[in-house]
Parts: structure tokens; sequence; C-alpha cells
């Protein structure tokens, strides 16, 4: 899914079948396109996309646009590749995220216990 106006450029997979409104792109990847490969190009490509963009109240992207969009295909066991990369990362990114707020809870917690004398002895 590709918003194509107001924003132009935010990107997103859709995990089940659903509907959109007049404001998206939907993509159907054939099998020679990895989901992951270009849902990653369209996301670092935002820029790109947004100069596409044509409209006198707010820009916006046609459909026809999207479909001259040229996306480079590496061969798609090098797009597999990546995709198995990134979504390594986003574990590990998700792992932290989670640490992050454990941590601040026990922060919080510890806080509250050095402020209410819980830790004099």
């Amino acid at each position: 899914m590709l918003t194509s106006r107001a924003p132009i450029g935010k990107v997103a997979i859709a995990g089940k079948e659903m509907c959109t409104n007049q404001g998206f792109k939907n993509m159907i990847c054939k099998n020679e396109i990895n989901r992951v490969y270009l849902y990653c190009w369209l996301l670092f490509n935002k820029d790109y996309l947004n100069s596409l963009g044509v409209g006198a109240t707010f820009k916006e992207i046609s459909k026809k646009i999207v479909e001259n969009i040229e996306i480079p295909l590496p061969p798609l066991p090098l797009q597999q590749k990546f995709a198995s990369i990134v979504e390594q990362i986003e574990k590990l990114k998700e792992k932290q995220k989670k640490s992050r707020e454990e941590i601040n809870i026990m922060f919080d917690s510890l806080m509250q216990k050095a402020f209410n004398g819980g830790l004099i002895r």
C-alpha cells in the first residue's frame, strides 16, 4: 500500500485482504518481486515519489504515474536474501524496544521506591 496524496510515500504491507480509499495506490506483487524488497524500495525512495506529485491544492501521484515508475529488480534470490536480512533486523529492533520498555519500568519502580524511602535500611 502506497499513499498517493497528503502525504505521498507512506508505505505498508497489508497482512490480509483489505480495502482502501482513493488516497492509496495498492500493489500486488508478482512472482518476480519480493514484497519486502518492494516495500523497502518505496520507503527509501519517498523523496523521489514526492517529486512525481502534481496538483495545485495538494500533490498527488496518479495510477498512471505509479505504473510508470521503474523499480530496479535484482534477481529474486538476491531480493529474498535482502528481505530476510531486513526481517531479522526488524526482529532485533523489536527486541531492543521491549528491553528499553522493561528497563524504563524497572527504573521508574526503583525511583518510586527511592522517593518513598523504600531503599533506606
